[in-house]
């Protein structure tokens, strides 16, 4: 798909209208931003901010994910635990049924 493709947002008759030209409303936004300073500037200016924001982006997503994985491994420690728990259980339960049976042969 072709980046003017992309860029395109369809009117209210369906057609597609083309935006305003990458470069010329990046540099729009940058001169909003940074008023003070020359079309260049503001850009460069413009740019380093959103690398900013998306690196904090970035890290927020990263620690989401890392507190994601530390959860299912403590899960996954409690699912075995469990399972180990419910292996003694029915382990023990054998045992009793078995020394129950043997007491039931005395006392007949």
């Amino acid at each position: 798909m072709k980046i003017t493709a992309l860029l395109n947002e369809m009117n209210d008759s369906g057609q597609a209208k083309m935006n305003m030209p990458l470069d010329k409303d990046l540099i729009y936004k940058a001169r909003n931003m940074f008023p003070g300073y020359d079309s260049q500037q503001a850009l460069t200016l413009y740019m380093a901010r959103q690398v900013q924001d998306q690196e904090k982006t970035d890290s927020t997503q990263n620690k989401l994910i890392d507190t994601h994985k530390r959860e299912n491994e403590r899960l996954r420690s409690v699912i075995d635990n469990l399972g180990q728990e419910l292996s003694d259980f029915e382990q023990q339960s054998a045992e009793t049924d078995q020394e129950v049976q043997r007491l039931k042969q005395f006392n007949d």
